[in-house]
């Protein structure tokens, strides 16, 4: 761990001091333009557009003067655009020659930048810096030609605010500030303006009095350009690589190329993208191999309930690592076969188990899990799944009371040994007769009532009796095992007990039924 650790380290001091060296250089570049040498200006310029370290182009960005360059870098450079916005805004010099210039760049970053003057500073950069990825989408060329240029930017913000009664002070209220902000933008093709209002949601208990910011989302004002954009090619860009997940998801969910879903179901880095991609798909191989080799499990999922293959599903019903993923799969299986399959053999899942157990009719079936499988939510699953004349399904299900009036043996002794209700089990035993089954059920019930009440109707006393000692002898409860010492006859064991028990209940009750034994 220390040599690691170590060498994490070095790695970090290496690449800091590589950075440093980049920063370096960028201040002696900015030093050399600004006294006219136009070779370091296009090297700062070229650092800004192209260097591979996010943190050096921010570097070169910062000190760049250029309104084209910059413009171009706010609207296509995803990691330090925002830096180049900020440049731009804090130039004076902007209002007097953006509105005019040449290159459309810088006029449609200065008809962003003022359009944000009626918002307060200290919530400007914030907005600005929320809605640019819009600007940056409704620029893109293939847009543009989609939807047409920006004709005007509008935005609208006002103050709100909600209260706050003190839960230690009821007679004091705090006003939490928020927001309400409006942003509308008319497009040259498009009949009205791109526009939505966000605004603060006020939680409805707050230990935070400070200023909540509304939730601005820049999908909010793409959803009608993204309708009008036909190019595959291009939604296929933005829902790979855009740096807005809402903006993916959006993309993505208009795309219609069968070949481009499929590669993006299975290839995008953003899950919900990949989602999306995959609700569109109807390719069963397509979707099958989404169902079985897809990373996450909520993409996989998406892909199995769109899945018919049956061979498929019962695979990965079987053998998939996520639950969600398998209950999924069992739902759209038909095949009974491969559910009985599933309802007897998968053990790591009960859940499925039992999702598959819902689906089957097979009365044969049923009883054979019901009385074979060693769960007994399983067992109680399948029982009631058997029709309701069926007859074990009666016994099963069978009250207290109803037991007591019964006569076969045979249903008496099912009961006995399958129903799930201890008291039920209990009342079958009184009635049983059957001196075999009756030893099996006092030695191997999982409760001791139920084994007294057998070993109580056994004629063969040498089996009773060793059940009243392993039960005096080995029950945690005091209250069981002082009932067992009064039914035991072998003084040895009674002798050991009186002496040994742990708790004085049971030591005491041991030496009484001695004594009775013994006839003092």
């Amino acid at each position: 761990m220390n040599r690691w650790l170590i060498l994490f380290c070095a790695f970090l001091l290496f690449a800091g001091i590589l950075i440093g060296e980049d920063k370096t250089t960028i201040e002696k570049l900015t030093y050399e333009c600004s006294s006219g040498n136009q070779e370091a200006c296009k090297k700062l310029v070229e650092i800004a557009k192209s260097d591979k370290d996010s943190a050096v182009r921010e570097a070169a960005v910062e000190r760049l003067t250029d309104q084209t360059v910059l413009a171009r870098i706010a609207l296509e450079d995803f990691d330090v655009g925002h830096t180049a916005l900020k440049n731009l805004a804090d130039q004076s010099a902007l209002v007097k020659v953006a509105a005019d210039d040449k290159d459309w760049r810088v006029r449609l970053i200065f008809m962003f930048i003022t359009a944000f003057d009626s918002v307060p500073a200290e919530h400007r950069e914030r907005l600005m810096m929320q809605v640019l990825p819009v600007i940056r989408v409704l620029s893109y060329p293939a847009v543009v030609s989609a939807v047409g240029d920006i004709v005007s930017i509008e935005t609208e913000w006002e103050s709100r605010s909600h209260q706050y009664q003190r839960i230690w002070d009821e007679s004091r209220m705090e006003n939490v500030k928020g927001e309400i902000f409006k942003c509308s933008i008319n497009i040259q093709k498009l009949p009205e303006p791109l526009s939505h209002i966000w605004s603060t949601d006020f939680p409805y208990q707050t230990s935070f009095l400070g200023f909540v910011p509304a939730d601005v989302y820049p999908v909010d004002l793409l959803r009608k350009p993204f309708e009008k954009l036909t190019d595959q090619s291009v939604l296929a860009e933005f829902a790979r690589n855009n740096s807005d997940p809402g903006i993916r998801e959006a993309a993505s969910n208009n795309l219609t190329d069968k070949s481009v879903l499929a590669d993006i179901a299975k290839n995008a880095a953003d899950w919900r993208v990949r989602k999306v991609a995959v609700e569109k798909l109807t390719d069963q191989i397509a979707l099958a191999d989404i169902a079985k080799n897809a990373a996450d499990w909520r993409v996989r999922k998406v892909a199995v309930e769109k899945l018919t293959d049956q061979i498929a599903l019962a695979d990965i019903a079987k053998k998939d690592q996520g639950i969600d993923v398998r209950l999924a799969a069992v739902i759209k299986l038909t095949d009974m076969t491969v559910l009985a399959d599933i309802a007897k053999n998968i053990n790591e899942y009960g859940y499925v188990r039992e999702a598959a157990l819902k689906k089957l009719n097979d009365q044969a079936v049923l009883a054979d899990i019901y009385r074979n499988d060693k769960n007994a939510d399983i067992r109680q699953a399948a029982v009631k799944r058997l029709s309701e004349d069926h007859p074990l399904r009666q016994v099963v299900l069978a009250s207290k009371e109803e037991v007591e009036k019964l006569s076969d043996q045979a249903l008496l002794a099912d009961i006995a040994k399958n129903v799930a209700d201890w008291r039920v089990r209990e009342a079958a035993v009184k009635k049983l007769i059957d001196q075999v089954l009756l030893a099996d059920i006092a030695k191997n019930d999982e409760l001791w009532g139920v084994r007294m009440a057998a070993a109580e109707k056994l004629i063969d006393q040498t089996v009773a009796q060793s059940v009243y000692a392993d039960i005096a002898k080995n029950d945690n409860e005091w209250i069981v095992r002082e009932a067992a010492v009064e039914k035991l006859t072998n003084q040895s064991v009674l002798s050991n007990i009186a002496r040994s028990d742990k708790d004085s209940v049971v030591r005491n009750a041991a030496e009484r039924r001695l004594k009775e034994l013994r006839g003092k």
